[in-house]
C-alpha cells in the first residue's frame, strides 16, 4: 500500500493549497489531484505497458468516481486491489 499512501498524500496536499481554478470543469474552485496507482510483481510474461495501461485505467476510474480521488489498479490475479480511503 506504499503507492496508494503517496498518491492520497499528494492529492491531500494539493487539495490543501486551496489554489484556485478559475477554469474548473468540475466544479471545484480550487485545483484537486486524480490519480490512478498499479503495482506488480515483474514476471517474464507482465510487460511495463501493462503495468502503464492498468495505472491509467485506475486514473480514468478516479475520474469517473468523482474526482479529487485516488484509485487502485488490479492485482496480479484480475482482481480489485482493496483501497484504503481516509475518512
Amino acid at each position: 500500500y506504499g503507492a496508494l499512501k503517496i498518491a492520497e498524500l499528494a492529492r491531500s496536499a494539493v487539495e490543501q493549497l486551496k489554489i484556485p481554478n478559475k477554469a474548473s470543469s468540475s466544479g471545484s474552485p480550487f485545483i484537486t489531484l486524480s490519480l490512478g496507482v498499479s503495482a506488480m510483481v515483474p514476471t517474464q510474461s507482465l510487460s511495463p505497458d501493462e503495468l502503464i495501461k492498468d495505472a491509467d485505467n485506475a486514473l480514468y476510474e478516479a475520474k469517473k468516481s468523482g474526482r479529487n480521488q485516488v484509485a487502485s489498479g488490479k492485482q496480479k490475479k484480475g482482481e480489485p486491489a482493496q483501497i484504503p480511503h481516509p475518512p
